[in-house]
């Protein structure tokens, strides 16, 4: 950051004799160089004595008819601010002991592996009803939007009082969303962040300064386009310091969430990164019979498969499971097994519709998403985020395909979101 401002200000470090020189000289003329206050004049002009340049009669004059700038450019400040509180957040949480460097790799994958397993952590929830959100003003359905926000909202709390691993990110997330919003709508939802922001945190917190910062964007008219590339860098920023601070598998989780990231199109990368090279766990079953009786790589192998890779890969892992279950040496390695095979039918199901629907396989989407969107009870179902994004995806598709199933899942869907109607009412009075 440093060498950008250097940078920016045509100021550079480690000038030589003739550099400095050079630098009075091409500055008399333009008038191009940044003085903050006489202060600042005097270190310079002592800087060239240091150099020993006697001469500053020829330059006195020019210099001080130079304009004298307040401080840096201001699109310059509004991005070191907001990296500066991407790194304070992940610093204070490591320090004040939030999160633990040993612990953290594990328990980054289990967040995912709850999420693929649909034991949905909070921050996952509240990116699940941002995505269906979006999706809902593409498909010009702004009721079923503005409940998703709402809801959205309820989990934000949540989020912010869990501080896990993925919240940061996520709210850097709805702060893109909020770029898609007309102005009215933006203000309407930065108030209601700065609000559950308040009795949370100090002035001084992080989070509360990043929201504050985003404020102040709010109120300078910037473009989108600024403001999309500093949310890529703050996100960057985020995984960057945190890959500084982990330990073992570190740079497997690291990759996951820069992959993670580049599909929200919070990344500058147009290709996604490559993980780790996917071997078949057949092989790694047979090179190795006793790698599956690890739970650890049991979940990285499935996350890896759910959150980079797809529906042939996740076919692979069970098949590999299965073989190793029919030979596990002890009940616990047995029972283990099990437990991640009937869970493992849910990202299958899941991954199974979301490929088929990219293939046109009309007859394996249809398969899988029933599997998954049948038999549920209302109004308990309702409120899954991932049964919300299953139908709303399902409704999309069949309206793209124009299936005689649309006006069977719109109506399922109008049901779902007057429950929730309903249900926010209720929290809402209940506070």
């Amino acid at each position: 950051m440093l060498t950008y401002r250097l940078g920016r200000w045509q100021i550079r470090k480690y000038c030589t004799k003739t550099a400095v020189e050079e630098h009075f000289q091409s500055s008399a003329r333009t008038g191009t160089i940044r003085i903050r206050n006489n202060n600042d004049m005097n270190r310079l002009l002592n800087a060239a004595k240091r150099h020993g340049i006697q001469e500053l009669s020829a330059y006195a004059e020019p210099l001080g008819t130079i304009d004298r700038y307040i401080s840096s450019p201001d699109v310059d400040h509004q991005r070191e601010a907001m990296l500066t509180s991407v790194s304070h957040y992940v610093g204070g949480a490591f320090d004040s002991e939030i999160w633990d460097a040993e612990k953290a790799p594990g328990e980054i994958i289990r967040e995912y592996l709850n999420w693929a397993y649909g034991s949905t952590p909070s921050s996952f929830k509240l990116l699940s009803n941002l995505a269906s959100a979006r999706m809902c003003y593409q498909q010009d359905r702004d009721r079923w939007a503005a409940t998703l926000l709402r809801l959205g909202f309820v989990e934000l709390d949540t989020c912010l009082r869990d501080q896990t691993y993925q919240t940061l990110p996520i709210i850097l997330f709805l702060l893109s969303f909020f770029r898609e919003q007309p102005p009215k709508a933006r203000k309407i939802l930065l108030n209601q962040c700065l609000e559950l922001t308040d009795p949370r945190y100090a002035r001084y917190h992080p989070i509360r300064q990043i929201f504050d910062q985003v404020s102040k964007m709010e109120q300078g008219d910037y473009d989108n386009k600024f403001c999309d590339s500093m949310f890529t860098q703050a996100t960057s920023c985020f995984v960057d310091k945190l890959s500084v601070r982990l330990r073992e598998g570190g740079d497997f989780v690291c990759a996951i969430l820069r992959n993670t990231n580049q599909l929200l199109a919070l990344s500058g990368s147009e290709e996604i990164e490559p993980v780790q090279h996917w071997v078949d766990p057949i092989l790694r079953y047979n090179e190795d019979p006793k790698y599956f009786d690890s739970s650890q790589n049991v979940e990285k192998c499935i996350v890896q498969a759910v959150e980079v890779h797809g529906y042939p890969e996740l076919l692979q892992v069970k098949a590999a499971l299965e073989q190793r279950r029919n030979a596990a040496p002890s009940d616990q390695v047995h029972q283990m097994l099990t437990w991640h095979l009937h869970a493992l039918e849910v990202p299958i199901n899941r991954i199974g519709y979301r490929d088929c629907a990219m293939s046109e396989d009309k007859v394996g989407f249809i398969v899988h998403w029933r599997r998954l969107t049948e038999n549920r009870n209302l109004p308990q179902d309702a409120l899954d985020p991932e049964y919300l994004q299953d139908m709303l995806l399902g409704w999309r598709v069949f309206t793209k395909w124009e299936n005689k199933e649309v006006e069977r899942v719109e109506a399922r869907l109008w049901e779902v979101f007057d429950i929730l109607d309903y249900q926010l009412k209720a929290m809402h009075g209940q506070k």
